[in-house]
């Protein structure tokens, strides 16, 4: 079966591999350490239903970021997000700017949309005037910052050129933000202000991935009131468990202090994995410049094939994520992204190994 996502790092049993994890793209620094006694603090949730629809904490966010009652509605991970906004665009057309997260095709698929991917054959956006001229008879528009597979960022002239020929020609603009704590160069709130301060888009969080514990399962969608409002009827009450709800207000606020300190962890991480990778026999890898921790590989020579490779390194214990998935110039790629010292010397010497006995 074709890798469709990283973190796969289990038996089909359930039982953890122990695989050394390079494949996904939560940010790879650890929580701080007080995630555990907040954790015990909030063990009680368990002992009552969680609050229908999360309203308390999604109250909560409005007022930390100053905005406006009903702009936030909290969801089971940004996939959950993702997929009432999907779930929204029933039968509409709906133009997906590429490379991208696989699941935008398989939500809007899932739920009749009518949409178009609209990129290139190598990882990198396509130009705005061929994204304009495809939109022509487009309802919903789909893009993310930073992008997932390639790590790119838009200027803040890219967005509001997005934002403004979408508001004008009354296009939805849904902007996905699940990767924002893996930027190096953060463009802060900016976009989101500007998505939610009108109708006609909307943006996806995550509160997980940025402080290193996805599998609380906690992100968010906002929006102008009356944008969230068309997603209310979708939400289930008890999406968001009690334990996700305890623990969400102390991440929230964790992730925006701590953003700096752990994003100069990040870089100095990604620079000791690119300096480790430089030293890999010439003409086995090209690395694609990101703006994220994460970044592409180009595969060359013998062993260009992004499945083969991934498959010695899991032999060797280490998972990557092979971009096969992503279509055709995906099989020649895999994304890295950085770990330790200490894990990137192990990655290092794995792919070493191999190409020594190519």
């Amino acid at each position: 079966m074709m890798q469709r996502h990283g973190a796969n790092i289990y038996h089909p049993n359930g039982a953890k591999l122990g695989l050394l994890d390079f494949s996904n793209s939560v940010v790879s620094v650890p929580a701080p350490e007080s995630w555990k006694a907040q954790f015990g603090k909030a063990l009680a949730a368990f002992q009552e239903y969680p609050q229908p629809y999360a309203i308390g904490l999604a109250s909560y966010i409005e007022k930390a970021m100053h905005l406006s009652p009903g702009t936030v509605m909290l969801s089971n991970g940004s996939s959950e997000a993702l997929s009432w906004i999907a779930q929204s665009l029933r039968k509409q057309r709906v133009i997906v700017e590429t490379p991208c997260f696989g699941e935008y095709a398989v939500l809007l698929s899932r739920f009749g949309a009518k949409y178009r991917e609209i990129g290139a054959d190598e990882p990198w956006s396509p130009d705005w005037p061929r994204l304009s001229a495809a939109m022509e008879r487009a309802q919903a528009f789909w893009t993310a910052n930073p992008s997932n597979p390639a790590g790119l960022e838009m200027t803040d002239e890219e967005f509001q050129e997005r934002l403004e020929f979408c508001r004008s020609k009354g296009i939805l603009l849904i902007l996905d933000e699940a990767l924002h704590a893996q930027s190096l160069n953060s463009k802060g709130d900016r976009f989101f202000r500007r998505c939610v301060e009108k109708p006609g888009a909307l943006v996806v969080r995550s509160l997980s991935k940025g402080l290193g514990l996805p599998g609380l399962r906690l992100g968010f969608v906002a929006g102008h009131p009356l944008e969230i409002a068309k997603l209310g009827a979708l939400q289930d009450p008890w999406s968001v468990g009690s334990m996700a709800q305890a623990m969400g207000r102390w991440i929230f606020d964790q992730e925006r202090r701590l953003f700096e300190k752990r994003s100069t962890i990040l870089q100095a991480w990604k620079l000791d994995l690119l300096k480790r990778l430089h030293k890999i026999p010439p003409h086995s890898l090209l690395v694609r410049e990101s703006d994220t921790g994460f970044f592409l590989c180009r595969l060359l020579g013998k062993l260009d094939d992004s499945r083969k490779l991934s498959a010695r390194l899991l032999s060797k214990g280490i998972l990557v994520r092979s971009c096969a998935s992503y279509g055709g110039w995906g099989t020649g790629y895999i994304r890295l992204n950085p770990r330790s010292p200490k894990d990137n010397a192990r990655l290092a010497h794995a792919l070493t190994s191999i190409y020594e006995t190519l």
